[in-house]
């Protein structure tokens, strides 16, 4: 009898500890993140048009990765610092940052984007490059680059979704509007996807350069670059701290 007792003393102990333990966990950044829509009904041309920029932004932060609903709590963009149509909206990182240690000039370069977010890489450019496609897992940041793109930016730009480790690699090729193209963006993308390895030898048989930036713990970065060491004889170092590694690579 008090055998029993205590078995059930235990079970109702450990299912109380579960309890706690949920209750206590944080909510996943997507939750706390909750989009509301502006009413953009009678506003004057230029407000109206900001709004429905927000509400077309705010509608990806309801995403469940980090660039999406973690961001959209402290940055009115999201992840990526966006500078379209004379408007200027604050993101967790500026793509101007990445771009000024990338010994490339982009006149009249063709550029993918693997990992393209809200486009702002690619936004960034547009009025140099001859063309510049960007792929996302994510249809609401693809749906956010495209509406930018052809009612505020208007750059030579395509957008399309894409999944590392469910779709056939070879689409990329499809995307293209050639057959190769001049830079590959790979932009921490890698510690997201099983798949990175079959992706970087495709990066390398369609482009001339690749700016690659490493993510993910100390080992998971070393065998990224160790792979890429692999695939590329020419390696730069552009920038490195404590979390990721910039670096520009070609045959």
């Amino acid at each position: 009898m008090m055998r029993s007792s205590l078995s059930r003393y235990h079970r109702w102990g450990s299912w109380m500890r579960r309890l706690v333990n949920l209750i206590r966990r944080p909510k996943s950044p997507a939750r706390d993140f909750q989009f509301e829509r502006i009413d953009w009904g009678g506003q004057p041309d230029e407000e109206r048009r900001v709004s429905k920029l927000l509400n077309v932004l705010g509608y990806t932060k309801t995403t469940k990765t980090s660039q999406g609903g973690h961001w959209g709590k402290k940055y009115p963009s999201g992840y990526h610092t966006l500078n379209v149509g004379g408007v200027t909206l604050q993101g967790q990182r500026n793509p101007q940052d990445r771009l000024d240690l990338i010994p490339i000039d982009f006149v009249n370069k063709s550029v993918l984007d693997i990992g393209s977010n809200q486009g702002g890489m690619l936004f960034a450019i547009s009025e140099q490059v001859k063309w510049g496609v960007g792929v996302d897992y994510d249809g609401k940041m693809v749906n956010a680059a495209n509406y930018i793109n052809h009612t505020l930016a208007h750059g030579p730009l395509q957008f399309y979704a894409f999944d590392i480790d469910q779709d056939p690699h070879g689409l990329l090729r499809d995307f293209l509007p050639e057959e190769r193209v001049d830079v590959v963006f790979l932009l921490s993308v890698c510690m997201h996807v099983n798949k990175w390895r079959e992706l970087l030898k495709l990066c390398r048989d369609i482009a001339d350069s690749i700016v690659f930036e490493s993510n993910g713990s100390p080992q998971q970065q070393a065998d990224q670059l160790s792979f890429l060491g692999e695939l590329f004889g020419d390696i730069s170092v552009l920038h490195e701290d404590s979390k990721r590694k910039l670096f520009l690579a070609r045959e």
